[in-house]
């Protein structure tokens, strides 16, 4: 037991001892007691009872005491002039663990809570790379708790939530179980059940369970940050996405991609690594390039002066494909650089670096 006991550790595990007299419901009651009001570290157990007791302290404290409901190691205090929980780490917080990127962490840490959050109101300047360093979270928690499509649409006034750990939502489908979903995302069970406060293994389809420690896949957070695509060449973009007047017919129409000047012969690096699905010719486009990626995208270049792949080739991000020209339709030397998701074009810009 630590040296620096506290008054309320010592009335807790005066408590305690009290009730080792008394019948085995009577002890569990009283320790969870205990554990919903003073902190679970000031409590030491043994045997299979620990687990189940320390979870059920952690529940009762956060909602008997929710001024005083634990976040992992952290504490919250309401601030009664901006209306907003805040956040910080307890006094005494020891660091036993090491994080991915090497830095120490709090044992309190490590502990399985209940999901809990506060509420963040997003300020001018805010993003949410910056947001989850500030609350030691993962992009992808704040990304997937708050159903963020695009990061770079955020606006400032709204109200997001911050978790008190790292994870994502799950939609539950037809027939999936707790396991099934905690082996679906490499994790253990238990923290799925304690996070969510389950008391059996019935879960609601078309809900949403919380899983701990589970990350949004790579090509999901490089799409909603709009890092998914690398510029394929420098320049001015001269006509965005979006409706237009034609330079060729004068007429107002839509502009399906972006159209980007740069001089004749410059090189086109491919947006994304992938594989060449078609070369060719159009009145249109001239010279063109369209290239398959994963997750169902597709990017098309055109206008080009010549072009340095073939069909069905493998090329990788930034790899030259072709040459910017003035072919098929063209007012001077530009790449129109347009994006497919699932067959329909969508903004390039929204997901370029």
């Amino acid at each position: 037991m630590k040296n620096d006991v506290t008054k309320t550790e010592v009335c807790a595990l005066s408590c305690f001892n009290y009730g080792k007299k008394a019948p085995n419901i009577v002890r569990i009651i009283l320790v969870c007691a205990i554990f919903a009001y003073f902190q679970p570290a000031a409590v030491y157990v043994n045997g299979e009872t620990a687990g189940f007791v320390q979870n059920a302290g952690f529940a009762l404290r956060s909602r008997l005491f929710p001024e005083k409901a634990d976040m992992g190691g952290m504490e919250t205090q309401y601030d009664a002039s901006s209306g907003y929980y805040d956040v910080s780490f307890r006094d005494g917080a020891s660091a036993a663990g090491v994080t991915e990127d090497g830095a120490y962490e709090p044992d309190d840490l490590g502990l399985t809570t209940p999901l809990l959050f506060f509420a963040h109101k997003l300020q001018s300047g805010d993003m949410i790379g910056d947001l989850a360093i500030k609350y030691g979270l993962n992009q992808g928690t704040l990304i997937s708790v708050n159903g963020i499509q695009n990061t770079r649409t955020i606006q400032a006034g709204k109200e997001i939530k911050i978790p008190n750990q790292d994870g994502i939502l799950h939609k539950i489908a037809e027939g999936e179980t707790v396991g099934a979903i905690a082996q679906k995302y490499e994790v253990n069970p238990e923290p799925v059940v304690t996070a969510n406060e389950l008391f059996s293994e019935k879960i609601k389809v078309g809900s949403s369970l919380f899983v701990p420690g589970a990350k949004l896949n790579e090509a999901a957070l490089q799409e909603i940050n709009g890092d998914l695509f690398i510029r394929p060449i420098r320049g001015r973009i001269t006509s965005r996405y979006g409706w237009r007047i034609s330079p060729i017919t004068g007429k107002r129409g839509f502009h399906s991609g972006l159209d980007i000047a740069a001089p004749t012969g410059t090189p086109i690096g491919a947006g994304m690594s992938g594989r060449v699905s078609s070369v060719g010719y159009s009145a249109v486009f001239g010279n063109y390039v369209i290239i398959s990626h994963h997750s169902n995208y597709r990017t098309l270049y055109a206008h080009l002066s010549s072009i340095k792949t073939r069909s069905g080739a493998y090329v990788s991000a930034g790899q030259t494909i072709g040459y910017v020209g003035n072919t098929g339709q063209s007012t001077g030397p530009h790449l129109h650089f347009q994006v497919y998701k699932n067959g329909s074009t969508i903004n390039p810009a929204l997901f370029m670096r």
